[in-house]
């Protein structure tokens, strides 16, 4: 995130995209897609919930999580300290794909964007949407206020949100 902002910044890209959660000083965000957050568990446990799960069933689960400093594992820690879940997860993993392999490897659950579905297509994973509440998970484009972008990005970003928009819909994970 940080190098994007400086690429950015520095005029070595005109654009970035990510989850920039909070506005950026000195570039301007437009968001592109939104996702929500899920539970990822093994998939020999999918069958125990019995029903979609909802943010009060991570009370007790064994979560692995993202570093603290990451803007997606504070939304979620935050999620999770509403309903009275306070520490740091059971491990710190910098990489999505890396906490999709050790719950694969039945080392516990995962909360993660639904950006993730692909990654975890291919592994013994399940996944489900959290609810109550559901929490978005923007995806934005980042530029400079100081230059304006060139010919063609806009229609790029077109593109792209129109492109991710369908993917979001046809990667929705499957309800418990």
């Amino acid at each position: 995130r940080d190098q994007l902002i400086a690429a950015v910044n520095a005029g070595e890209v005109d654009m970035a995209l990510g989850c920039f959660l909070q506005p950026v000083p000195g570039m301007h965000r437009a968001p592109l897609c939104r996702f929500t957050l899920m539970l990822v568990q093994p998939a020999a446990e999918a069958a125990q919930l019995g029903r979609a799960p909802r943010w009060d069933d991570l009370l007790e689960r064994r979560l692995l999580g993202g570093p603290p400093e990451s803007p997606i594992q504070q939304l979620i820690d935050h999620q999770l300290q509403r309903i009275g879940r306070r520490g740091a997860p059971a491990m710190q993993l910098h990489y999505f794909e890396t906490q999709i392999a050790m719950v694969e490897a039945g080392e516990g659950s995962a909360v993660l964007p639904t950006f993730c579905i692909p990654a975890c297509r291919d592994r013994k994973v399940a996944t489900h949407p959290l609810s109550d509440p559901v929490v978005p998970v923007d995806l934005y484009r980042i530029s400079s206020r100081a230059r304006e972008l060139p010919p063609g990005a806009e229609g790029f970003t077109a593109f792209l949100a129109s492109y991710t928009a369908r993917w979001a819909e046809l990667e929705s994970p499957p309800s418990a």
